[in-house]
């Protein structure tokens, strides 16, 4: 649509809602009469409900505040503290007002089983109760199981229910005050039960206080106890294990380790010297077998060997011999006592460091003992004090709440709201008459009812009526017509293909153009199905969604647009075999119409569109193209042109006289004559309404017999 079109169409919208309100307001002042009467009568039966029928109803509201302030004698958390004044608290007591186990409470307090307001049992028998029973003992129902009577627990859970009914928890926003109000026949009754509904969660918050206390103090002596014992037998193994084993402290330990250390460098220093012992043993040996004197370093062999000029005389070998036996003596002599040094070091070595494992294990053993004696020892003080602090709290718990304000018994009844009921019952008789009067006048003044009123009306021939298809979306639509090929709608669509191929008896018509005055009209599934029809003869058909501003023929079928639609090809003058997806029906391809743009009809005013037009009439039999409504965009208008018959449609009892003259001479006006109408949605039950016969034979079932579905 173009810009400068678009203010005269708000106009005509202003306009259009300005004589609906006027037809309305007119309507409305025609049947003031009824609405006037309507009204009394409603407000006469609200009145006498009001004060001849309606039992009054008490409500008396007793007020509770929680105490967000934590008073206590001694700091034991989780016994008597206060409750944290937070939203989940709230929304926690008001839960436990509303609880059955508290209204079963005040059940017991005030004997309400006994009452007949909140047990049922005990009312006299109603005028329905009584006409109920009467039905029983003269009707007899078979296999029924006689009923038992209620048991007490039954009873009682029965008044419980009643009081809950009865009763509402309100939390005053932002704050933590509470309301409890109770409704009941009696004003006094009333405010005793909503008081003894703050008593009670009173009390029954001090007892759950009071039973955590005592289940403390239990467990806590009892776990003292434990303790107790716990700490006696970790106390007596230290001592046991101090009596039986020989104990140095850390400090006698520390001494030994230095010892250790000490003789382990003496150890070290016998080895080595009696590896150098046996070195030099092995040396003097070799020396004395070889008389090398030099290498022994002792003098006096070096003086017998230099004195000798040659071989050694017998008196030399003789003294030769005596020194060299008294240099491996003492020797040998040294070898050994250094060997029995090294011994007597490593043994004493040994023993100190088996005497520093020892002490060192039993040192771990009795720390080890005496640390879980100590941690004992914490535990059952820390346990002993507990005990004592809660022991001292017993008998000073504080409410987490208090009663703000007592209920007092009212002195005017809180139900039935008089002007409330007076106002519903004015307002409902109102709004009866007046859809009476605006049904009337719909019906005596609406769209049209009948082909014959559409045809003298128009003067144009009525070449279908379409019965409504009621499906929860648009892909049913078209599945449904697959599937039940023998129904009325079905039928509906081959008479209307009959219709359109003979409207004109010289050449069939191969571009069928439908368009209709508005939205909501049914064109689109009217589309489809006369493609679907003309497909069933056997020729090619195409069907093209020209409606690219709200088209959904994609969705009547089901199937995704192609990445090439109608709008990109006329767009950008691709080749209108790029937008065709084929066989989406046996015999029948479709055009999906894709995104709109504001300037679609400009598009559709170039050559392309007669170009595509000519150029698919030589592969396909027909042409069935969907357009947008005539009234509210001009696509159609400038599609008219190749079109060789134009198929109007209007919805029964929906579109307007002027919104069909309107759409007629929107086509007219260019010389492109509507060749037929097609009335849809035809509603069988509506028809019967207002005196129509259904065209298929609904109304008297005489033609049912042909169709199936």
């Amino acid at each position: 649509m173009s810009l400068h079109n678009t203010p005269s169409r708000q106009h005509s919208i202003s306009e259009d809602g300005t004589r609906q309100l006027a037809e309305l307001t007119s309507t409305l002042w025609r049947g003031r009469h009824t609405l006037l009467a309507s009204t009394l009568v409603a407000l006469v039966l609200g009145a006498a409900y009001v004060f001849y029928v309606a039992t009054p109803i008490y409500k008396s509201v007793a007020t509770l505040v929680l105490e967000a302030r934590e008073e206590q004698v001694v700091d034991l958390q989780g016994v008597i503290s206060g409750l944290p004044p937070d939203s989940s608290t709230v929304t926690t007591e008001v839960e436990v007002l509303r609880s059955r186990g508290l209204a079963a409470k005040v059940v017991d307090s005030l004997n309400l089983i006994e009452d007949p307001e909140f047990n049922v049992a005990l009312r006299p028998p109603s005028v329905l109760d009584k006409l109920v029973s009467v039905a029983r003992s003269v009707i007899p129902r078979p296999n029924t199981t006689e009923m038992l009577p209620a048991t007490e627990a039954q009873v009682r859970e029965a008044v419980v229910g009643e009081l809950l009914k009865r009763q509402s928890v309100q939390n005053v926003s932002g704050s933590l005050v509470f309301h409890v109000s109770i409704l009941s026949g009696s004003a006094e009754k009333a405010a005793l039960i909503a008081n003894t509904f703050a008593e009670v969660y009173i009390s029954d918050q001090l007892q759950v206080k009071f039973d955590a206390a005592n289940q403390a103090t239990d467990w806590l002596t009892k776990r003292v106890g434990e303790l107790q014992v716990e700490l006696e037998r970790s106390e007596t193994a230290v001592r046991t294990f101090r009596s039986k084993t020989d104990l140095i402290d850390a400090e006698a330990l520390a001494l030994l380790d230095r010892q250790q250390k000490e003789v382990r460098a003496r150890l070290d220093a016998a080895r080595a010297e009696l590896a150098d012992q046996r070195a030099y043993d092995g040396n003097l040996a070799t020396a004395l077998d070889a008389e090398l004197a030099e290498l022994t370093r002792d003098a006096t062999l070096m003086r017998i060997l230099s004195e000798a000029d040659g071989p050694l005389s017998p008196e030399q070998r003789t003294n030769f011999d005596a020194v060299a036996s008294r240099l491996r003596e003492q020797s040998a002599q040294a070898l050994n006592q250094t060997t029995q040094d090294v011994a007597t070091l490593d043994t004493t070595a040994n023993a100190l460091q088996h005497r520093i494992d020892e002490q060192s294990a039993d040192l771990i053993i009795l720390d080890q003992l005496m640390r879980e004696a100590q941690a004992s020892r914490l535990l059952y003080e820390y346990f002993l004090n507990r005990m004592k602090e809660t022991s001292a709290q017993q008998g000073i718990q504080q409410a987490d709440s208090r009663v703000l304000s007592y209920a007092v018994a009212p002195t005017d009844a809180a139900l039935p709201r008089v002007s409330l009921i007076l106002a519903v019952a004015g307002l409902a008789g109102f709004l009866l008459s007046a859809a009476f009067c605006i049904s009337r006048a719909v019906s005596l003044a609406g769209g049209f009812h009948t082909s014959t009123e559409l045809e003298a009306f128009t003067g144009k021939a009525v070449l279908g009526e379409v019965p409504r298809i009621r499906t929860r979306n648009r892909s049913q639509f078209f599945k449904y017509l697959r599937e039940n090929p023998t129904s009325a709608i079905a039928e509906a669509f081959r008479n209307l293909r009959t219709s359109v191929l003979m409207s004109n008896s010289d050449t069939r018509p191969r571009v069928i153009l439908v368009s209709s005055s508005l939205s909501g009209e049914g064109k689109s599934g009217i589309s489809l199905a006369l493609a679907h029809q003309m497909s069933e003869l056997g020729g090619k058909i195409l069907l093209v969604d020209a409606d690219t501003r709200r088209g959904g023929l994609a969705s009547y079928l089901g199937v995704n647009p192609s990445e090439r639609t109608l709008t990109e090809a006329v767009k950008e003058d691709l080749d209108w075999r790029d937008a065709v997806i084929p066989e989406t029906i046996h015999n029948l391809d479709f055009v999906p119409g894709g995104a709109g743009i504001s300037n679609i009809p400009d598009y559709f005013a170039k050559q392309w569109f007669p170009t595509f037009i000519e150029e698919a009439l030589q592969q396909y039999d027909t042409i069935v193209i969907d357009t947008p409504p005539v009234l509210l965009v001009t696509d159609a208008r400038i599609l008219a042109r190749i079109a060789d018959t134009i198929l109007f449609v209007v919805r029964w009892n929906s579109t307007s006289q002027q919104q069909v003259q309107d759409g007629i001479k929107k086509f007219e006006s260019l010389g492109y004559p509507v060749s037929g109408l097609i009335m849809s949605m035809l509603d069988g039950k509506g028809m019967r309404r207002y005196g129509y016969d259904n065209p298929y034979g609904a109304t008297n079932g005489r033609g049912t017999s042909y169709f199936k579905n």
